[in-house]
């Protein structure tokens, strides 16, 4: 029978955001293709040309997803047969705009967005810049604080810590974005005053588990 010693290791870290991410949605629709791209293209040159004055550049709007799709409506015929009618071409041209938590500069920035003749949907989250240095650091105290616990758990038992002989992890996707909602930013469009808040901290844990032959 194996001698080993098996003790999960977590480690909880709260944040304090660093990075606002703005997402946007602009929509051009029309019956004709081409007009609907020259439409999509008309209104994300109106974007950039808001976020100039603010110190964007235009590399700085990434696009996040773009597709074209057809529109129809449902209509009756004279007989009361429901039938799909061609309405035209829907493009979506989703976006992203990233920049160091201000308060003041993000008030500048959404008044410069919503003042716009683009008028895109938007999206406000808080989150941090590294999330890789988070990431490796939640491992590093899961490994200490197993580590502390298996050494408890042997003096505790009267037998000595072996080798470290598996450690037990699952990669899995994490949210690094504050629980804060930032809503009413269309109300900004001739808004004079300046933002003045703090965002939620950013709440994030980690796991694995170790075995250790014991001796």
């Amino acid at each position: 029978m194996d001698r080993i010693i098996t003790v999960k290791g977590s480690a909880k870290l709260s944040l304090r955001p660093d990075q606002v991410v703005i997402s946007m949605t602009l929509t051009s629709e029309n019956e004709s293709y081409d007009s609907a791209m020259v439409q999509a293209n008309e209104r994300l040159e109106a974007l950039r040309s808001a976020l100039a004055p603010v110190g964007f550049d235009r590399t700085d709007l990434k696009t996040t997803n773009f597709r074209v799709s057809t529109e129809y409506d449902f209509q009756n015929d004279q007989f009361g047969n429901g039938k799909r009618v061609f309405r035209g071409y829907s493009c979506t041209h989703e976006l992203k705009l990233s920049l160091d938590f201000d308060a003041a500069r993000l008030g500048q920035t959404l008044s410069a967005i919503t003042g716009c003749e683009a008028n895109p949907e938007l999206n406000v989250r808080f989150t941090v810049k590294d999330t890789a240095a988070v990431s490796d650091e939640l491992l590093r105290q899961a490994a200490d604080s197993a580590l502390r616990r298996a050494r408890v758990l042997a003096a505790a038992s009267g037998v000595n810590l072996g080798a470290l002989v598996r450690i037990h992890y699952s990669w899995g996707d994490r949210e690094f974005f504050s629980p804060t909602e930032f809503a009413g930013a269309g109300l900004l469009r001739s808004a004079k005053a300046s933002l003045d808040f703090t965002p939620d901290s950013i709440d994030i844990s980690d796991h694995a588990t170790f075995v250790w032959e014991i001796m």
